[in-house]
Parts: C-alpha cells; sequence; structure tokens
C-alpha cells in the first residue's frame, strides 16, 4: 500500500535539497491515467551521490533504508543504486540506470532536461512531476522482463502506444540518445504493426 504521507516526507525532502526527481515506472503509468504496478513507488532523482542520499533519508524514519546495487530478471538484469525504503510504503529511489540484457549493456538516459521534462500529476493532495510517456516507453522496452517475471510489460508498451499523450516523434527523439536505438525501434515497430 502506498501512504500519501510518506510521499509527501520523501518528495519533501527531495525539494528542500534541491534534487530534481520524477515519478516513475509504474505509480507514473497510473498517473497518466494506464493501470500499472502499485506495489512500491518509485522515483528517479538527478543526483550523483546515492550512498549520501541513503544516509540521509535513513533520518526520515520511514523504515528500513538500504542501498541496494544489482537486481536480476529473467531476460536480464538491472545494475545501478537504488535507494529501497522497506517500511510502511515501499519507496525505490534510482538515479542512473544500468540494463544488461539481450539488447547489450547500455546506460538510460541521464541527463538534468530529463527532469525538466516531467510532467505535473496530481497524486491525492500532491502534485508530483512524472515521467512523460515517451520516457516510460523507453523504460518498458529497454526493461526486456517478461511474464515469467510476474511483469506486464508488453500490456504497458501497448496501453502506453494507445494513449492521446503519447507523442511518437518525441518518443524517436528520445531513443537516438541510446546506442541501442536501432533494436528499440525495432522493437516499437513490432509492437506498432500488431
Amino acid at each position: 500500500m502506498i501512504y500519501e504521507a510518506d510521499i509527501k516526507d520523501v518528495t519533501d525532502f527531495l525539494q528542500g535539497e534541491a534534487i530534481p526527481f520524477y515519478v516513475h515506472s509504474g505509480v507514473a503509468l497510473v498517473l497518466h491515467g494506464i493501470a500499472g504496478e502499485t506495489d512500491d513507488f518509485d522515483l528517479r532523482v538527478f543526483h550523483k551521490d546515492l550512498s549520501q542520499l541513503c544516509e540521509k533519508l535513513t533520518k526520515l524514519k520511514l523504515g528500513t533504508v538500504k542501498l541496494r546495487r544489482f537486481m536480476s530478471y529473467d531476460g536480464g538484469a538491472y545494475e545501478s543504486q537504488c535507494v529501497e525504503i522497506v517500511g510502511r510504503t515501499a519507496i525505490d529511489i534510482c538515479s542512473r540506470m544500468q540494463f544488461n540484457n539481450d539488447l547489450g549493456s547500455f546506460e538510460f538516459p541521464y541527463e538534468e532536461r530529463l527532469f525538466r521534462e516531467s510532467v505535473p500529476k496530481k497524486f491525492g493532495d500532491l502534485v508530483l512531476p512524472t515521467a512523460r510517456l515517451e520516457t516510460l516507453m523507453l523504460y518498458y522496452l529497454s526493461l526486456r522482463r517478461g511474464e515469467s517475471d510476474g511483469k506486464q510489460d508488453e500490456r504497458q508498451i501497448r496501453a502506453i502506444m494507445s494513449h492521446k499523450d503519447f507523442d511518437e516523434t518525441a518518443f524517436r527523439q528520445k531513443a537516438e540518445y541510446l546506442p541501442i536505438k536501432e533494436s528499440l525501434l525495432k522493437l516499437y515497430e513490432e509492437r506498432k504493426d500488431k
């Protein structure tokens, strides 16, 4: 379950520290009106030292705070630091995202402009910067998780593609920043044709 008060504590802290962030992954989809996973609340931050951030977040007393460095799934691995808060609300805070799967080993775009491009979305009484649909499309296509991982990435991809606010041109422009752009665009076209 996600408690708004916990999210407020974390986002108020990030704003107070002047750390750019946006809501990412499943909850971001929900805020865009798409069914998404809400087992945890994912935030992405533009901050180079997650160890330092982990120490500071411990003081909020929202639960156990730890630094996770690696997470594997059937299709590959997610090799990135992530601050994981395990408490009343499960919260994951990542910055740089490195993927290693059948597309290759690559880093998801990590530039301050991505955080400025986020869109404000309402979450209860809060208004939170949220990843754009084009960024979420890159994320779900890049992850390459399957049903065996208990994920619905293919369903998410199709829902994003058919959403009225999805901008295919903006998506293609964002894909240009990835070393695997040809593979990603091929995956996108295959799904578009179905």
